[in-house]
C-alpha cells in the first residue's frame, strides 16, 4: 500500500540528508572531515577540546592581523543551529 511508499521515500530522504551532511563536511573549510584542512590549518592549531577547537584565522576579510577562531568540532551552519554543549564551550573560551 502507499504506507510503503512513504516509508521507502521517508528512509531515501534521510540517506540524502546523512549524504549531504558528510560532503558538506568534506568540503567545509573550517571542518577538520575536509582532506585540506591539516594542509591549511594544522600549523595554526591553537587548542583542541573535546567539542570546539581555536586556531589562528587565515582569512583576508579578518578584521584584526593574528585573528584567532572558535570552531565546532562537529559541523554546524552557525553557532545557533549548535547543540548547548558546543555553545556553552564556546562561551567558555570567549
Amino acid at each position: 500500500g502507499t504506507g510503503w511508499v512513504s516509508e521507502d521515500k521517508r528512509r531515501k530522504d534521510e540517506r540524502d540528508e546523512r549524504r549531504a551532511a558528510r560532503r558538506t563536511q568534506r568540503e567545509c573549510d573550517l571542518c577538520m572531515e575536509n582532506s585540506s584542512w591539516s594542509r591549511n590549518r594544522e600549523d595554526k592549531l591553537i587548542a583542541v577540546s573535546p567539542r570546539v577547537y581555536i586556531c589562528m584565522a587565515n582569512y583576508k576579510s579578518t578584521l584584526l592581523r593574528g585573528q584567532f577562531i572558535l570552531v565546532p568540532q562537529n559541523h554546524c551552519a552557525s553557532l545557533r543551529t549548535a547543540d548547548e554543549e558546543t555553545a556553552e564551550e564556546i562561551r567558555n573560551y570567549q
